[in-house]
């Protein structure tokens, strides 16, 4: 079956919503249809996604490009603003989704991070601790990263997501990886092992050997659409789940959707997988409520974002500015290898926020929150201004210290005196500095896309919305499968999150089908896409 935009009404036995979810929320619907129509052909699924398709699309598939989805109209992005809030300077923090086949896989930055161990055990459910998770992790992925002193055993050879990175080291890292060790950092050769935390590591990214992105539409459900050995597999796209609908019983029995501008229904047999998001979160019941879930929408957590620009003595084609610039057009970045040689390490360092309903962001409610930032700016700037490369700072979104301050702007000649870089010594601020500082941040403080949580896997007591098996509480038939379902927040960027959470939902729903038995537990995990 090909992917298309328009149906006959059929009965399924599974459906999967795509389109109604948070950030990945596309992400872990390819992985779910992907695995469970390879695990039994004789299943019909339909894939339902609320944006287009994204077979071999160059804008998506060639990673050099991947600012291109945030852009004003954007075709494959939706933008969506929160209410304005004071602890930002009375702005309203814009949150982007992931609107295509693959959702936000299909869109991102492609960084590879796990979430740390600590994260899956805080969520605290059964099933769902790092040790059970370390397999899910493991099988999802190719890992080319291999070298000395990184242990086998917490990575996979021969999933479907391809994890490199690039053959070519650009100077830059080696120069801050350098002064972050001068300074008494800790250099990781793998951060991603579940337990490694405190230091740096050069950033791997979800891209395969050929230079491609690796998003989950192409990973796990393009391979058995091309291969035409799987009929059992429909993905619907452009096309949006208004509800789901529910029979007396409560049980889910089918999802009404509108395909541009059409009308139909899309009948699940067993089970409705549905990806939720707190906008529209609300609307996947039938009014009157089925079933009252307060913790439906609560509990959205994210992760902070600050840019600080500065001068440096790079040249234009070190960087990615050729192409934001326009200097070089994609298809030249594209022939010149850019998505190889033009990304650079970072460190694992997220900060956690719990948000209030109404889409308010919650940014920077608590203290610690502020206190974080704080410290983030004036590390990466001591750091910053001992790289060989260094060239001073830019008036442009900085902090505004008060006049006389020994921790205001630095320029061109007070950056570049030729001085040993042993000799130089760490700014010092004053409370009025951190004063400074800290209105900067709430001026000017985003979001990494890393929103989650609005349906907790919690205890219905506890607020949550599903249980371990990602059971919607009090209804029947129906599940919830993305990042809306962590409890808590984790250190890590969250597309790997996601996918694993994907692999996990497929490990569920086929063992509740019968799929494979007790004493054949690990058919699935067998399985190579």
């Amino acid at each position: 079956m090909t992917v298309a935009n328009y149906i006959q009404i059929e009965e399924y036995d599974i459906v999967i919503a795509g389109d109604m979810l948070f950030r990945s929320r596309g992400t872990t619907a390819c992985v779910v249809a992907g695995r469970l129509a390879k695990a039994d052909p004789s299943l019909s699924i339909l894939l339902i996604e609320e944006g287009k398709d994204n077979h071999e699309d160059p804008m998506i598939r060639n990673p050099v490009v991947f600012l291109s989805h945030l852009a004003p109209g954007s075709k494959t992005v939706k933008f969506y603003k929160s209410k304005a809030s004071n602890y930002v300077d009375g702005r309203e923090v814009v949150l982007p989704a992931g609107s295509v086949l693959g959702g936000g896989s299909s869109v991102n930055f492609m960084l590879y991070t796990r979430a740390q161990g600590v994260d899956f055990d805080s969520w605290n459910t059964e099933g769902w601790y790092r040790d059970d998770m370390l397999p899910v992790l493991n099988r999802l992925e190719t890992y080319h990263c291999d070298a000395e002193g990184v242990d086998r055993t917490k990575h996979g050879y021969d999933g479907p997501v391809h994890i490199t990175k690039g053959y070519r080291h650009q100077a830059t890292e080696d120069e801050w990886l350098k002064v972050a060790k001068m300074m008494g950092d800790r250099e990781f050769v793998d951060l991603q092992d579940l337990k490694a935390c405190g230091g740096w590591s050069r950033w791997a990214r979800s891209v395969c050997p050929d230079g491609l992105r690796q998003d989950t539409a192409h990973a796990y459900v393009h391979p058995l659409l091309q291969s035409g050995s799987y009929p059992n597999l429909h993905v619907l796209v452009e096309t949006q789940v208004q509800r789901v609908l529910f029979d007396k019983n409560n049980r889910a029995t089918g999802v009404e959707i509108t395909p541009n501008p059409e009308f139909q229904i899309a009948t699940p047999m067993g089970q409705a997988v549905a990806p939720s998001w707190v906008i529209k979160a609300k609307n996947l019941t039938c009014i009157p409520v089925v079933s009252n879930l307060p913790g439906v929408g609560e509990n959205l957590q994210d992760h902070h974002l600050l840019l600080y620009p500065y001068k440096t003595s790079l040249a234009p084609g070190d960087t990615i500015d050729d192409v934001l610039s326009g200097r070089v057009t994609v298809e030249e970045a594209i022939k010149k290898d850019y998505c190889h040689t033009h990304f650079s390490e970072t460190t694992r360092s997220f900060l956690l926020v719990n948000v209030a309903p109404d889409l308010d962001p919650g940014f920077l409610n608590r203290e610690f929150d502020v206190t974080m930032l704080i410290w983030a700016y004036k590390k990466s700037r001591e750091i910053m201004r001992r790289t060989s490369y260094y060239r001073g700072e830019l008036p442009i979104n900085y902090p505004e210290f008060p006049p006389g301050s020994r921790a205001g702007l630095i320029t061109l000649e007070e950056a570049y005196g030729g001085q040993d870089v042993n000799s130089i010594k760490n700014l010092e601020y004053t409370k009025e500095d951190d004063e400074a500082i800290e209105r900067h941040i709430r001026k000017h403080v985003s979001t990494t896309w890393h929103s989650l949580g609005t349906c907790a896997m919690n205890p219905r007591d506890q607020g949550g919305v599903v249980d371990k098996n990602l059971s919607v509480h009090g209804v029947k038939g129906l599940k919830v499968a993305d990042l809306s379902i962590p409890p808590e927040n984790i250190g890590a960027n969250t597309c790997n999150t996601a996918i694993a959470i994907g692999e996990k939902a497929a490990d569920i729903i086929a063992e509740e089908l019968g799929i494979y038995s007790n004493k054949a537990q690990n058919k699935l995990r067998r399985l190579k896409l």
